[in-house]
């Protein structure tokens, strides 16, 4: 079954100019479930797919941001074999052959994020599902938080954010010793002699990067974070500047332009649970300036990282541990370990034995896994 993205590819392809919201039934069951399709129109569907215009009619603005080249190449391969009653048939060596030139000429994909300005950004290969939602967003100067379990990709989705709109990247990261200094900066003593007892202002990586701008700044792992130490920020999240009193010349840091600020967290900033028994509550002046992006694992990323034998292994482990309620995690991290592991020349049921030592036997018991 299609996803309604994809959808949108095939009804821009046949020239529907319509909102997105709106897409014409008849496009898709026609043109898919038929599998009918003239020589003319697989000849421009391969056309556009060649050039990066899938927009139809010219469109600046592409559609295509959330769908993958795999995914595109499966969408002709799908349509090019059965033609319309009197076309010449089509070879599946031919076919094949087609579809190996596609990848060769293939261009990066390209998605306007905001018409008003044109800008332009690459979406990158092997981002998380939500990444073009927090892509726009950041784009929007909107701050986002990202939450989800460890190891679902929170920290190297805002670096992706970085990359693809080659900004300037920092981040923070998050726990309940660091102090507000790490994010507005320190005063420091400087010299001696002359300058004996004078102290000069050295500002934070934040401070930097949110006056200078063209800037992504991440606070990972915000949930950690002491509530009182993120209220100096507060101003900054959403008013546009920030008071630093260490900088006595200029207290008043503006917020530069093209700033985007996005946080990660394992919880919703309520306080521990069973399995992030360390997090703490979040101040609700702090939440509110927020728009909370919810993350899960990417089973598609997972499956271009490991065996499918791993991956299915790691999946049912996921789910019995989740409906047997086990402060437990199975991340993507775990399924990197162990396909690392096999690349090394470990037995496979030897290294799942071993990403599970610590496991209790009542754990394992419940996961349905001898121990």
């Amino acid at each position: 079954m299609f996803k309604k993205h994809e959808l949108v590819v095939v009804c821009r392809a046949k020239g529907w100019k319509g909102s997105e919201s709106r897409l014409p039934r008849e496009y898709f069951i026609d043109w898919l479930d038929t599998r009918s399709v003239s020589e003319a129109e697989r000849a421009e569907l391969v056309k556009r797919f060649r050039t990066g215009n899938l927009g139809g009619n010219g469109e600046t603005r592409q559609v295509t941001a959330g769908i993958t080249q795999p995914e595109v190449l499966a969408m002709i391969e799908a349509a090019l074999p059965a033609a319309t009653p009197g076309a010449a048939a089509f070879d599946e060596k031919e076919l094949r052959k087609l579809i190996a030139d596609e990848v060769a000429h293939a261009q990066p994909q390209k998605i306007v994020i905001n018409e008003s300005v044109k800008t332009q950004v690459k979406i990158l290969e092997g981002t998380h599902p939500m990444f073009e939602k927090v892509l726009r967003l950041a784009t929007a100067g909107v701050n986002v938080l990202l939450v989800g379990p460890a190891g679902c990709g929170k920290t190297t989705l805002a670096h992706q954010v970085a990359k693809s709109l080659d900004r300037k990247y920092g981040s923070l990261h998050c726990t309940a010793g660091a102090s507000e200094s790490q994010l507005i900066g320190w005063l420091l003593p400087i010299g001696d002699g002359k300058k004996a007892g004078e102290f000069s202002y050295v500002a934070s990586e934040f401070v930097r990067l949110y006056e200078e701008g063209n800037s992504v700044f991440l606070l990972d792992e915000i949930d950690a974070a002491d509530p009182n130490m993120l209220l100096v920020i507060n101003s900054a999240l959403a008013n546009g500047s920030l008071h630093v009193p260490q900088r006595y010349n200029n207290p008043h840091v503006v917020r530069g332009k093209n700033v985007s600020i996005i946080a990660a967290a394992n919880t919703f900033g309520h306080g521990a649970d069973m399995i992030y028994a360390g997090r703490n509550q979040l101040d609700g002046a702090t939440l509110d300036r927020f728009y909370v992006v919810e993350m899960n694992y990417d089973t598609a990323l997972e499956k271009r990282l490991a065996p499918e034998e791993v991956c299915g292994w790691a999946w049912q482990l996921r789910e019995r541990a989740k409906t047997a309620k086990l402060r437990r995690v199975v991340s993507t991290r775990m399924i990197q370990k162990v396909a690392a592991a096999v690349s090394a020349g470990v037995k496979v049921e030897e290294a799942k034995r071993d990403v599970l030592a610590g496991w209790t036997r009542d754990e394992l018991g419940k996961i349905g896994v001898a121990s």
